[in-house]
């Protein structure tokens, strides 16, 4: 309940009492995150990152895949 509380500017009372588990779930899964690929044979550090599109069914299939410990 801190990472809700901190992100809506909420009390714990009011993030119990004022509103369901249900909601808050969905708020916290909806939530937008960037995640970075990175290369660690590349030596510079600004050059091994890589954004990942998430709209992109080949980068969903690769993500899935790692979740369930494959590597593609």
């Amino acid at each position: 309940m801190d990472v809700v509380c901190e992100r809506y500017g909420w009390t714990l009372e009011y993030a119990l009492w004022g509103v369901s588990y249900v909601n808050v779930m969905m708020m916290l899964n909806d939530q937008v995150t960037t995640l970075y690929d990175f290369d660690k044979k590349k030596d510079d550090k600004d050059s091994n990152k890589k954004v990942l599109n998430g709209d992109d069914p080949a980068v969903t299939k690769m993500l899935i895949a790692r979740q369930n410990g494959r590597r593609n």
